[in-house]
């Protein structure tokens, strides 16, 4: 028996689901982690890179000291996520704080993402 006694049990604990809040941190990891992958393929199909999807580190910067990316990639990159997710960016979200790296990127696209989906079931 628990300090709590039997007040708490097994079928008290947060399960997680589409409605519980870790079931919507569970779900977001997932579509991040998609958006990753996509943004993978993006970057190691579709652009002048030299990289293999593989040679891709999440967490590692687009720009030097990274993958290396330079402007004229990063705006094909713009705008391929474009049309490859359906989403459009604003002037004020072409930011270098968004392409940091992959990891970061995918969030802001996911993020883009439920934004469009939740102003679609209105």
């Amino acid at each position: 028996m628990s300090k709590f006694g039997n007040k708490f049990s097994s079928s008290d604990r947060i399960q997680p689901n589409n409605k519980s809040i870790l079931g919507i941190i569970f779900m977001d990891q997932k579509v991040d982690q998609k958006a990753i992958e996509k943004l993978k393929v993006i970057i190691a199909d579709e652009l002048d890179v030299n990289l293999t999807k593989e040679e891709i580190d999440d967490n590692a910067p687009l720009f030097e000291g990274g993958l290396g990316l330079d402007s004229i990639v990063i705006v094909e990159l713009i705008s391929l996520i474009e049309e490859k997710f359906g989403i459009e960016f604003a002037d004020t979200e072409l930011s270098p704080e968004y392409f940091s790296n992959l990891h970061v990127l995918a969030e802001f696209v996911s993020e883009k993402l439920a934004s469009r989906e939740k102003v679609a079931s209105s």
